[in-house]
């Protein structure tokens, strides 16, 4: 691992992130409640052998009026309906969606069995596949509610809801609504099944499609529950906390919009004892105040951090490019390196005093980790000066320093 220090510059880098907002569409039926006027406005109706429909104004269970279905026959081709296709690009969707379909069902008769349906087509006209709730099945029933929600196959174009009835008696439905769910959160980090997360990595996840919300599981059951509900949040990353070396967990985003919640896959990876060693930020550069006399030597440190979960050497780079020169102009040039911790009661290790940058740490500065404390600050400090019976031409001079840090074990 390396970090590059150079004097006299500095440099700032700014980023900005913007997020997509998606408004997911409400209910995509055209007269739901079947309140226009006395027809199926927006509905096609289908009926079969001794079955009919209407718009009740007798029946509802909201506002003033219902679909209402009949057969007099106690047989399955004594069915009728009405339904709503939509093509994939009407409905937003794309094949691994998921829709849903709700509304309320009253039955009356001998054996009626009223169905809310989706129908999953293909382009060729045939049905691929199909959900369905029965409401009632052949028996009287009040006002009911019903659900049903699928995935959207391959090789669909359009998509179908409909409500039917069938066999004998009467089916009245009212207050029906068809909605596409979230899309499922993917992409997940770390990596599903990964074995070689750190103890303090985020997750992080892609939103899916419509989602406005996640509703975050994490923990160390196979099956997470309402025992490993993290909470609601709108972002894509969350931060569990310091993790167990050798440890598994499991987590699931569940993705939430107005029109209810897409459940997640469960996704898992396991906390290593392998190697964590980086510098969590660059060294921000030195700059050295003036040279005001021959013998005057100014001085100047920044710090970086370094995040190990073992022992540690730093070299530096002992080549000219580390000796601060302005064209064939060049300065003494000296380094020194301390740590916050003292590897004893904390990881760190012994200071390291001035040296020329030709030979600096050419005997590597040990790190010594401290068990639970992965993070040490490093202070680099860097001096100038004239040469003995020699003055520098004024100007600007630049070095660039770098450190390695190598892995020692644990």
């Amino acid at each position: 691992m390396c970090r590059r220090l150079s004097f006299l510059t500095s440099f700032v880098l700014a980023l900005a992130l913007a997020l997509p907002t998606t408004t997911q569409a409400a209910n995509l039926l055209v007269n739901p409640g079947f309140e226009d006027a006395t027809d199926f406005t927006g509905w096609t109706t289908w009926d079969g052998a001794q079955s009919s429909y209407a718009i009740s104004a007798v029946e509802y269970y909201s506002g003033a009026k219902s679909a209402e279905f009949s057969g007099s026959l106690s047989n399955w081709n004594c069915c009728a309906g009405a339904y709503q296709e939509f093509s994939l690009a009407e409905l937003g969707a794309d094949i691994g969606s998921m829709v849903k379909f709700t509304g309320y069902a009253k039955a009356t008769g001998t054996d009626p069995v009223a169905a809310l349906k989706i129908i999953y087509r293909h382009a060729n006209n045939f049905n691929i596949s199909v959900d369905e709730v029965l409401i009632t099945n052949e028996a009287p029933i009040d006002w009911t509610y019903g659900e049903v929600s699928g995935v959207i196959p391959a090789e669909c174009a359009s998509v179908r809801f409909e409500v039917a009835h069938f066999k004998q008696g009467t089916s009245f439905f009212d207050d029906v609504s068809a909605v596409v769910m979230p899309g499922k959160a993917s992409n997940p980090s770390p990596t599903n099944e990964a074995t070689d997360a750190s103890t303090t990595d985020n997750l992080s996840w892609t939103a899916g499609s419509g989602a406005t919300s996640h509703d975050v599981y994490f923990g160390t059951d196979s099956t997470p529950d309402a025992t490993e509900f993290q909470g609601n949040q709108a972002g894509t990353t969350f931060d569990p906390g310091t993790m167990v070396v050798d440890t598994t967990y499991y987590w699931r985003i569940d993705e939430k919009n107005d029109d209810g919640t897409r459940t997640g896959d469960v996704w898992s990876f396991t906390v290593s004892a392998t190697t964590v060693m980086e510098w969590v930020d660059d060294f921000p550069a030195i700059a050295i105040s003036n040279i005001t006399a021959q013998n005057s030597n100014p001085s100047a440190s920044q710090l970086a951090e370094l995040h190990t979960n073992g022992n540690a050497n730093i070299t530096a780079d002992n080549t000219t490019t580390a000796q601060l020169s302005n064209g064939t102009d060049t300065l003494v040039t000296e380094y020194k390196l301390e740590f916050d911790g003292d590897g004893v009661s904390a990881t760190g290790g012994s200071a390291v005093d001035w040296t020329a940058y030709d030979t600096f740490l050419s005997s590597a500065a040990a790190v010594t980790y401290y068990s639970g404390d992965e993070y040490v600050n490093v202070t680099l400090y860097a001096r100038a000066s004239n040469a003995a019976d020699d003055v520098a031409d004024a100007g600007t001079y630049n070095a660039t320093q770098t450190l390695t840090v190598s892995w020692v074990g644990p």
